[in-house]
């Protein structure tokens, strides 16, 4: 490294011939001379920068050649930016160095940005990305006190510490994953961090390891623990096939929303649901497995599957109906196809529209099941609407989740979870108070929050160990802490206002509080 370059400055024209400067301070910097013994580091930043990186020594040298070519920032005598030159100072003996003096001291996040041109490590980005999630409020949603104009300088600022926003994403992975994998164990991170500043692990390896290990965490914790029971629900941390623990004819409604094909890998292994070889295999597997709900199911009960496609070779697999035309040859009953259109979608290619639905069947045994038109109508406590057979959403609320879970210590890394408005849709459809809902694939617990809050029964099976734990988490804590705005239903019907008697049964809009 060029030794101007070592202190973070463009090398002045002409440094070849550069007088060397007296005392170690180059003349060419406007400064206020200070005694080095007179000021102190600044310990906030150098427990978290350290002071003698891999640099350090070109930085000595530097300043040995060329002088201090940037004043050190004091305050009342303490660094705020500058504690590597003054350490370098105290080493080569100089008397005194530049400072310019600040108004008032730096916290956290100014020393981070008074760190721009130094060559840093990835733990030092993900130290830093923290200290300004933090200090901007990132994690519970951008602060709403901040002006437009400082939330975009922070943004800026992120882009410039990590260099791209994929590589801000990657980061805060790995801490966040880090924060539970080494939740009591602060000298075991530090050793993961130092193995990733030497490039003996990289940033995707890092996320690998952590999650891996996380997941094994869970499984430990709940080795012995397959049943977490509680007043309203119970939940079981292994496969569904059978529903062994559920009795005939007990269950008044289904609601789910198994791996779709070929979307996600949960983990679970080479032979988990959605890894089939082809469309078809999937749908004949995912329509085999319904036929064990036939057992569990009452006469009169109703299940509704949500489904999404996605396209491979240049085409949508068509795996979602392919799936109900197996249900069917199965003996099952179409009673309805919904449609359910997201408000929030990602880009497609250029060649097609945006995708921006998918389909929540709903199947029945006979024609003698309960159904309850009138069940949506009134105010609710999730936003949805249904409007004839589409029903339209914005997305899961999951940062309430992940905070919540946050809070008990548990890493909430589900990225599927369906809005509450779904199985709300599908419960107050088909059932009424005191029924039991059941859902075979649990993943977060979102079914079977909304079904506790509406005063159903529920139970729920998730085989993923570290998503059991979110479940229970979030199950337990809604069981005890909730307060549900929705209105009793009596006979399957919400009470509604004469205005409320007055809407169209299928064009409710439900709007947020």
């Amino acid at each position: 490294m060029n030794q101007i370059h070592a202190q973070g400055v463009a090398a002045p024209k002409g440094n070849a011939n550069h007088p060397r400067p007296e005392n170690g301070v180059s003349k060419k910097v406007l400064h206020e001379m200070r005694d080095v013994s007179s000021l102190s580091v600044n310990a906030s930043s150098e427990t978290f920068y350290g002071t003698r990186d891999e640099d350090f020594e070109e930085l000595v040298q530097s300043i040995r050649a060329f002088g201090i070519l940037q004043p050190i920032i004091v305050w009342n005598n303490v660094v705020q930016a500058g504690n590597r030159r003054l350490r370098a100072a105290m080493e080569l003996g100089l008397e005194k160095v530049p400072v310019v003096n600040c108004v008032d001291e730096f916290d956290l996040s100014r020393i981070v940005a008074s760190q721009l041109s130094r060559q840093k490590t990835p733990s030092m980005i993900i130290r830093e990305l923290s200290v300004l999630d933090d200090a901007y409020g990132v994690r519970q949603g951008t602060r709403s006190d901040l002006r437009q104009e400082v939330v975009k300088e922070f943004q800026k600022l992120r882009l410039k510490i990590a260099g791209s926003q994929n590589a801000i994403s990657n980061l805060r992975k790995v801490k966040k994953c880090a924060d539970v994998a080494f939740e009591n164990d602060p000298q075991g991170w530090d050793q993961f961090l130092r193995k990733m500043d030497s490039g003996e692990i990289s940033v995707a390896s890092a996320i690998r390891k952590l999650s891996a290990k996380v997941l094994e965490q869970a499984r430990e914790r709940h080795r012995h623990l397959i049943t977490a029971t509680d007043s309203g629900f119970s939940l079981y941390n292994k496969d569904s096939f059978g529903f062994d623990e559920v009795a005939d004819a007990s269950v008044q409604c289904i609601v789910t929303s198994p791996p779709y094909f070929r979307f996600r890998d949960y983990g679970m292994g080479d032979n988990q649901l959605g890894k089939e070889a082809t469309p078809q295999v999937f749908a004949k597997r995912l329509a085999d497995f319904f036929n064990q709900a036939k057992r569990v199911l009452k006469p009169g009960g109703s299940m509704f599957v949500v489904l999404g496609d996605k396209v491979e070779q240049g085409s949508y697999t068509m795996s979602p109906q392919m799936f109900a035309i197996q249900m069917r040859q199965n003996g099952w009953i179409i009673n309805d196809e919904i449609v359910w259109t997201k408000t929030h979608t990602r880009p497609s290619p250029p060649i097609r529209t945006n995708r921006s639905h998918e389909y929540v069947y709903h199947f029945v045994l006979n024609s003698e099941f309960k159904y309850f038109p009138n069940g949506l109508i009134g105010a609710q406590r999730y936003p949805g609407r249904l409007k004839n057979s589409n029903v339209i959403t914005g997305q899961s609320n999951t940062a309430q989740r992940a905070r919540i879970c946050e809070e008990h210590g548990v890493a909430f890394n589900h990225t599927s979870t369906y809005p509450e408005f779904i199985p709300l849709m599908a419960i107050q459809l088909s059932t009424e108070p005191g029924d039991l809902v059941l859902d075979p694939f649990t993943g977060t617990g979102t079914s079977g929050i909304v079904a506790m809050e509406m005063g159903r029964e529920f139970v729920g099976y998730e085989l993923n160990p570290e998503f059991f734990t979110v479940a229970n988490t979030l199950l337990t804590h809604f069981r005890h802490t909730s307060t549900a705005s929705t209105p009793p239903v009596q006979n399957g019907v919400a009470p509604t206002s004469e205005a409320g008697q007055a809407d169209e049964l299928n064009e409710l809009v439900l709007d947020e509080e």
